[in-house]
C-alpha cells in the first residue's frame, strides 16, 4: 500500500519528537547529576567557611599569653553559631536567582572529644607553634635554648620576701579543678625503658619532645627567672612541671636534690677517670684503712669528694653561674683535703666560670627525662591557674575546646523536567585548630 506524503511528514514529526524527548531527558539527567555534585561541593565549602568562622571565636588572652587556640562555649552554643553562619550562605536573596536552592534540615555538633585537656590536641598545637623556631635554628640543644632568650644571661636580682619563700596552692576547690586532678593517674613520672619508642619513631618523637621542652622554657618561669613578673601563681613553674608538688618550696627542693645527685654521679665518674684524683683517693683510703686501701673506703671517699664538688656546682648554678656537664681537671674547684674537712666555702661562682650549662639548661635535661603526658598535664595546670588569676576567674581547661565535629542533613530542591522534589544529603566533618 502506498504511503501518502502527509503520512510521511507525520511519521517524521513523531520521530523527531521522540529524538528531542530523549535529548531533553538526557540533558535533564546530566543537569540533575551536575546539580547534585555541585551542591555537595558547595555545602562542604559553606560548612568549611562556617567552621572557620566558629574557630575565629577563640580566647584572645589564651592565644596571646601561651600561643594556644581554644574557645569556651557549650555544645549548644557552638551548634547554634555554626548553623547561623551556614544558613546565611543558603538563604535566598531578593532579586537573585538561586541555582542551588538548599536548606539545612538538621545539624548536630559534638565537642566532647576536643577538650584542651586532651594531651594530644595540646601537644599538636605546641609543636605547630614551636616548629618554625626550631626549623630556622640549629637543633643543637644549647643553640636552640639560646635562640629563645631575648636577653643576655645575668645573675638573678634581689627577689621579694614572697618570691624567696614561694607559694603554696591550698584552695581545695581550685586544686580539684586542676587538669592533673581530673586526669588522676595520668603522667607525672620518669620515663621507663619499656616506654621508649621503637627505633623508627625515635626521630619524630625526639623532635616533638624538643618542641615541647623549648615551649616550656619559653612560656613558664623558673626559680632563677628574674623578669620581675608577678603574673604567675607559682614562682617555680618549670620545677612544678618536673615535680608536680603544690608548693614552690617542695618543687625547688626536689629539683635541687635531683640536680645534686646528678652532679655527684657525674663528678664521681670524673674522679674515677682522672689518674691524679684517683691516686689522691687511694692515698686517703690507705690512711683511713690503716695501711690498706679497701674498695669500700675508696668508693666512700670518692663519693664524699664528688658530693662536696656537687654542692659547689649547685651554689654556682643558684648564683646564675654555669657548670660544665662533663668536667675536666681545669673545671674542678675543690681539693680532697677540703672536701674531707667539709670546707666548701669560697669555691662557688668565679669570674672565669662562663662555660658550661646554666640552671635553665639543667632544667631542660630534667625535662628530657620527664614523661610527655606528665609535662603536658602540668602545663595545663599552670595555664589554668594563671588564666584564672589574670584574665577570667571562670576559665577552665576542661571547658576550653580546640575544635568540634558536626553531622548535618541538607535538603536540595531538585528540578527535573516537569518534576519538583527534595533530595536529602548527609554531611559530616570536623574543624580543629
Amino acid at each position: 500500500m502506498a504511503i501518502s506524503a502527509g503520512n510521511r511528514k507525520g511519521s517524521s514529526s513523531v520521530f523527531l519528537c521522540m529524538v528531542m524527548s530523549s535529548v531533553l531527558l538526557l540533558v535533564g539527567i546530566l543537569g540533575h547529576a551536575a546539580a547534585g555534585t555541585a551542591s555537595r561541593s558547595y555545602v562542604y565549602s559553606v560548612f568549611d567557611l562556617a567552621g572557620c568562622s566558629v574557630l575565629s571565636e577563640y580566647d584572645r588572652a589564651l592565644k596571646t599569653r601561651y600561643g594556644i587556640f581554644g574557645f569556651s562555649m557549650e555544645g549548644e552554643d557552638v551548634e547554634e553559631l555554626f548553623c547561623s553562619y551556614a544558613e546565611k550562605s543558603f538563604t535566598d536573596r531578593d532579586g537573585k536567582i538561586n541555582l542551588l536552592p538548599l536548606k539545612i534540615e538538621d545539624i548536630k555538633v559534638d565537642i566532647s572529644e576536643y577538650s584542651l585537656t586532651n594531651p594530644d590536641l595540646l601537644e599538636g598545637q605546641i609543636i605547630e607553634h614551636m616548629s618554625y623556631r626550631v626549623v630556622r635554628k640549629s637543633l643543637k640543644i644549647l643553640e636552640a635554648l639560646a635562640a629563645l632568650k631575648d636577653k643576655d644571661t645575668q645573675e638573678p636580682g634581689e627577689k621579694s620576701p614572697e618570691a624567696r619563700r614561694g607559694r603554696t596552692l591550698r584552695s581545695g576547690k581550685v586544686i580539684e579543678e586542676l587538669p592533673s586532678r581530673l586526669l588522676q593517674g595520668a603522667g607525672g613520672r620518669l620515663i621507663n625503658i619499656p616506654d621508649l619508642p621503637l627505633p623508627g619513631e625515635m626521630g619524630r618523637i625526639a623532635y616533638n619532645q624538643l618542641c615541647l621542652n623549648l615551649y616550656i622554657l619559653e612560656y613558664f618561669r623558673h626559680g632563677l627567672d628574674d623578669n620581675g613578673s608577678e603574673d604567675t601563681f607559682f614562682f617555680n613553674e618549670i620545677e612544678y612541671i618536673i615535680c608536680g608538688r603544690l608548693s614552690d618550696e617542695a618543687n625547688r627542693n626536689i629539683v635541687y636534690l635531683s640536680l645534686l645527685a646528678f652532679r655527684t654521679l657525674v663528678n664521681a665518674a670524673h674522679i674515677y677517670s682522672d689518674e691524679i684524683k684517683w691516686e689522691a683517693v687511694t692515698a686517703a683510703a690507705v690512711l683511713a684503712g690503716g695501711g690498706v686501701a679497701t674498695v669500700a673506703a675508696q668508693a666512700a671517699i670518692a663519693l664524699i669528694w664528688a658530693g662536696a664538688e656537687a654542692a659547689i656546682d649547685m651554689s654556682r648554678l643558684e648564683k646564675g653561674g654555669r657548670v660544665p656537664l662533663i668536667k675536666t681537671a681545669d673545671d674542678w674547684r675543690l681539693d680532697l683535703s677540703k672536701a674531707l674537712e667539709g670546707d666548701t666555702e669560697n669555691n662557688g661562682l668565679q669570674n672565669e666560670d662562663n662555660d658550661g650549662l646554666c640552671y635553665e639548661d639543667y632544667l631542660f635535661l630534667l625535662l628530657c627525662f620527664t614523661d610527655r603526658e606528665g609535662k603536658l598535664i602540668r602545663c595545663m595546670d599552670l595555664i589554668q591557674l594563671n588564666m584564672k588569676g589574670l584574665y577570667n576567674e571562670y576559665f577552665n581547661m576542661s571547658r576550653c575546646k580546640a575544635g568540634f565535629a558536626y553531622e548535618s542533613k541538607v535538603l536540595r530542591k531538585a528540578v527535573f523536567p516537569g518534576i519538583f522534589h527534595f533530595q536529602n544529603g548527609e554531611f559530616s566533618g570536623q574543624h580543629v585548630y
